[in-house]
């Protein structure tokens, strides 16, 4: 008794499975740009302001610093630093939604490099 062969078909390549053999085409600068986007608009939005804040709030520096003390607390309430915020959160915020279009077909890597 001989089986009667059946030619195997190949398997069915998935939207998945193409996205995942996509991630190696994907250029290196791209994933370094998403990094460095991330980077900015996290230092915009919760590093520079929250630091900032700190510092005009602090008892420490107004009272018992003396002259070099009132000058840092001074220079923390100026428009600078706000503006310093502001474009590293523009920045950041327009660079990851230009990645997030330019790469909206292959959301593995969107959901690696932007959301994570």
């Amino acid at each position: 008794m001989q089986k009667d062969k059946i030619p195997k078909k190949p398997p069915i390549a998935s939207s998945y499975i193409n996205m995942l053999l996509h991630l190696d085409k994907i250029p290196r600068l791209h994933n370094a740009l998403a990094s460095l986007f991330t980077w900015l608009l996290l230092a915009g939005y919760v590093i520079l302001p929250g630091a900032f804040t700190s510092i005009r709030n602090s008892r420490v520096l107004s009272e018992e610093a003396g002259a070099a003390g009132k000058a840092v607390v001074k220079a923390a309430q100026t428009w600078p630093v706000l503006t310093v915020a502001s474009i590293c959160c523009v920045g950041g915020a327009s660079g990851m939604c230009w990645l997030w279009y330019r790469w909206k077909s292959n959301y593995i890597w969107l959901s690696r490099k932007i959301i994570e």
